[in-house]
């Protein structure tokens, strides 16, 4: 009858949803940007080509 950990279950609800919301945004943020030089270059040329559009 001793709890593992001493918190109720609406504090493991909202830490588990917090946790997967940060890390979801994490890697939305990681997707969407690009690090490589050869992806600055490629986002440069997509720029330039909708902007001729």
């Amino acid at each position: 009858g001793i709890a593992v950990l001493p918190i109720e279950d609406a504090q493991v609800e909202t830490i588990v949803t917090t946790l997967w919301t940060v890390i979801a945004a994490v890697v939305a943020w990681w997707k969407n940007n690009s690090f490589t030089a050869p992806a600055i270059e490629a986002d440069k040329a997509l720029r330039e080509s909708r902007k001729a559009k």
